[in-house]
């Protein structure tokens, strides 16, 4: 599995010159496959196309809420109403001033476990997609991944690393890396992007997988 072929396809972005207003709005009906479901971040591209932020909800919810609060107790300097008002006053503040200008992404050809672990190490939820001209081609949403990985936990996959054969074959080869049979199961479905039923050099093609993935 690649992250080509787990991402949804790029339908909504955000340019730096979009108003806050205007990100909420797209936020709120963004598609996501053919609905209309909403998203909670959205790619921020300049003129030619090219990456330059994420603006997510988390940044919108800091626009909203003074600097100086974070560095003393709320107390008497809230009031009721006060995160309204900040709010409609902030609608015009361009995205560019507030998105995060730190963004992991992965190519197009990233595989699976390069994704989650993209995901894990830096606590993020969706992962923009990159071809090789550097464009933006597709979102992966943590979601998306969950699913994948509940697929192969269920044993829904298509079954060229799950059959019976190519079980006893990996098994074995997981025996002469001295592996313990227990760990086999598990490393069939983790090194799946690196096997291929099909091959002429199947040995060479489960050596690899098991070499990638310990």
């Amino acid at each position: 599995m690649k992250a080509k072929d787990l991402m949804i396809p790029l339908q909504e972005y955000l340019k730096p010159e979009n108003t806050l207003k205007e990100a909420v709005n797209l936020l709120r009906i963004a598609k996501r496959g053919e609905e209309k479901v909403g998203v909670k971040g959205l790619p921020v591209l300049d003129e030619k196309g090219k990456l330059v932020g994420m603006l997510s909800m988390r940044d919108i919810l800091k626009a909203v809420f003074p600097f100086y609060l974070s560095m003393m107790e709320l107390g008497d300097f809230t009031w009721d109403g006060m995160v309204e008002s900040i709010a409609r006053k902030s609608s015009n503040i361009k995205v560019g001033e507030v998105m995060s200008k730190v963004v992991i992404s992965v190519d197009e050809g990233a595989s699976l476990m390069e994704c989650v672990d993209h995901m894990i190490k830096h606590n993020i939820k969706r992962l923009p997609v990159i071809n090789k001209s550097g464009r933006v081609i597709g979102m992966i949403y943590e979601r998306d991944v969950f699913f994948e990985i509940t697929k192969a936990m269920l044993d829904e996959g298509n079954g060229d690393v799950n059959d019976a054969g190519n079980r006893r074959r990996f098994a074995a080869f997981c025996d002469g890396y001295g592996i313990l049979d227990g760990h086999s199961n598990f490393l069939v479905g983790i090194c799946s992007d690196h096997i291929r039923k099909d091959t002429q050099d199947y040995s060479r093609d489960i050596r690899g997988g098991i070499d990638a993935c310990l």
